[in-house]
């Protein structure tokens, strides 16, 4: 149900879903330029796992520069983080899939910027 949900409240702004998240793995902190957390639960539990990856693996000094919170790229909302719509009971359901699409839709044209600049493009 939910995932047919967010499928839709998606495919009504015209994205097409094609992925799920996946847990933060060591060798992403060579492999990409920016590491990109939805709330500040999922960023410290990313920090505890690099913590414990240090003595395992060839993690970067700079990995911290390339951490973000998702929702500091917005633009226009303000948020501290993106919220969890699966927790929203009853009508507020489909309410709580548009919030989070609002605010990745701004966050998204906001790191799209951030990236054009970082990188001069």
């Amino acid at each position: 149900m939910h995932t047919r949900m967010h499928t839709c409240a998606a495919k009504r702004r015209g994205v097409i879903l094609t992925s799920r998240s996946r847990p933060l793995q060591p060798l992403d902190l060579n492999r990409f330029d920016y590491i990109i957390g939805m709330e500040g639960k999922n960023m410290k539990e990313m920090m505890k796992a690099i913590n414990y990856w240090r003595d395992l693996y060839d993690i970067p000094e700079d990995y911290m520069s390339r951490m973000s919170l998702m929702t500091q790229y917005c633009r226009r909302f303000k948020a501290d983080g993106v919220p969890d719509p699966y927790y929203a009971e009853g009508p507020d359901k489909e309410t709580a899939f548009n919030t989070v699409l609002n605010l990745l839709e701004d966050a998204c044209v906001g790191l799209l910027e951030h990236i054009k600049k970082d990188k001069q493009l």
